[in-house]
């Protein structure tokens, strides 16, 4: 009885996964959805979640603790929420990596939204 449940909870597992891919490949008007896993999914190395910032729209950069008398170097100012340009949030992890690695591209970013 209990090997029966098994087989059969790892039937469910296997098909509520393929639901989701199917789900996600309409979601995303894709085919194969590993170009877009490449882009927004974090990378599986213990190191963190890579994030491509060409793939960020700039336009939906907020920033907080953005203090004026901080002027020019800004250091407690942070990313509060991004988008990806297909609409898609960045969540916290991503944002983290792009503070932490990305930091120029996160002051132009600043700057440009200053200006």
């Amino acid at each position: 009885m209990i090997k029966l449940k098994n087989i059969i909870s790892e039937n469910i597992r296997k098909i509520m996964k393929k639901n989701t891919l199917a789900e996600n490949m309409r979601r995303f008007n894709t085919k194969n959805l590993s170009e877009y896993e490449k882009k927004h999914k974090p990378n599986q190395n213990p190191g963190g979640h890579k994030v491509n910032t060409d793939d960020i729209d700039v336009h939906s950069i907020e920033f907080e603790d953005v203090f004026h008398w901080d002027h020019p170097d800004y250091v407690d100012a942070f990313i509060s929420y991004a988008e990806f340009d297909d609409g898609t949030p960045l969540n916290d992890e991503q944002m983290e990596w792009v503070m932490d690695n990305a930091g120029d591209w996160v002051y132009d970013r600043l700057q440009a939204h200053l200006h």
